[in-house]
């Protein structure tokens, strides 16, 4: 006949079966912390890749922008000295330092000496690395002269006039931009 095992039995097996599934929720818990990495670890180690590609990326795009810059102040500055020549009648000139290569330059007023830019207090302006000032000429203190018809000379005297035997004047050349002047129009592309 069958006997009823005595109440011992199920109180200890009960007690083996929670022992046995606390062991399993001890294991899984485990393994889950365990277990790789995380979603916001990983959205966290792309955001901050991210960045510093941005900043690595970005430091290579600040030269080329800066070199752009610096060719188009020195095209503006030009302009802005043929114009005061040409609303004033008389000679303005741009002055390159005699270094060579040149690497400063500043504005000049016939029989007034040393003028400022505009929106800028400074008379000297620095070129920027990479903008390499030479007209061809061999002469230490490069100079652009403009009359008050705007047309280039050679000279501070403003005696010299740029002709177009002499073809455009090359002043300053870059790896990505060239600054001329165009003879008799001074035209500067």
């Amino acid at each position: 006949m069958y006997q009823r095992p005595p109440l011992s039995f199920y109180t200890s097996s009960a007690q083996t079966h929670m022992r046995m599934v606390g062991t399993v929720e001890k294991v899984d818990k485990k393994r889950k912390t365990e277990s790789g990495f995380t979603l916001i670890e990983i959205i966290s180690v792309f955001f901050l890749l991210s960045i510093l590609l941005v900043t690595v990326i970005g430091g290579f795009k600040d030269s080329k922008a800066e070199l752009r810059t610096g060719t188009q102040e020195l095209r503006s500055h030009l302009r802005y000295a043929q114009a005061r020549a040409m609303s004033t009648s008389t000679n303005w000139y741009v002055q390159f330092s005699s270094d060579d290569p040149p690497v400063s330059y500043s504005l000049y007023k016939s029989g007034d000496g040393i003028q400022s830019f505009p929106s800028t207090t400074s008379t000297v302006i620095s070129i920027v690395d990479g903008l390499t000032v030479d007209d061809g000429t061999t002469s230490s203190g490069m100079v652009v002269t403009f009359d008050y018809l705007g047309r280039p000379y050679t000279d501070t005297a403003g005696s010299t006039v740029y002709s177009l035997n002499d073809g455009v004047r090359t002043i300053a050349t870059s790896s990505i931009e060239t600054v001329e002047i165009k003879p008799e129009t001074g035209f500067i592309p």
